[in-house]
């Protein structure tokens, strides 16, 4: 796991850079291109962002930690300039991730995959799953915490419209009791799972 994006983001804070440029990996190889699985009708890539534009090697690691829209939070959209999917993916909206929450047609479970806490994915109609593992959040105060004992993953979508540096946004947020979207602030680093484009 590596926190180096998200230190050089609370750098360019603090000398009053506020945006952050993503640019997509379009280079051919395993970790820009990636592996989907269909769920319930969306397309979810089967590991999380790592550095730039790249996921990670193996489902069960972290990835980096990212700030909203790539640090201009006084926006109440993720903007495809400041997106850290890879290209052809983006960052789920809200009714992605409630596709993904349908108990109804996916099965949802707490697991540990070699010592690696998460919650795993099965859609029901043919088996195919995914493994968000509980990757904690790095606060906006400089400290990763809650590292395998919950996990919350970016929405594109905001939960208020007032289009200022406090309105909230959707993120899934799940530990060992809980899984659900709540509202949040935007400050602070979270992992990024990505969905298909197409």
């Amino acid at each position: 796991m590596t926190k180096t994006y998200f230190f050089i983001f609370r750098l360019l804070l603090i000398l009053g850079i506020s945006t952050v440029i993503f640019t997509s990996c379009s280079k051919d190889d395993e970790l820009s291109k990636g592996e989907w699985v269909e769920i319930n009708g969306i397309k979810w890539a089967t590991r999380n962002v790592g550095s730039f534009g790249m996921f990670v090697k193996n489902p069960k690691d972290y990835g980096e930690y990212y700030p909203w829209n790539g640090g201009v939070i006084d926006s109440d959209t993720w903007e495809k300039e400041n997106c850290p999917c890879p290209a052809g993916y983006h960052i789920p909206t809200i009714e992605e991730f409630d596709k993904l929450l349908d108990k109804f047609r996916v099965t949802i479970e707490k697991i540990d995959i070699d010592g690696v806490n998460g919650t795993k994915f099965t859609y029901k109609a043919n088996g195919n799953s995914i493994f968000l593992p509980a990757s904690g959040v790095y606060f906006s105060d400089g400290n990763l915490g809650g590292v395998g004992l919950f996990g919350q993953y970016w929405s594109s979508s905001a939960s208020s419209s007032d289009n200022s540096v406090y309105n909230t946004v959707y993120v899934l947020k799940f530990d060992y009791l809980n899984l659900l979207m709540i509202s949040t602030v935007k400050p602070s680093g979270r992992s990024v799972r990505c969905v298909s484009d197409n």
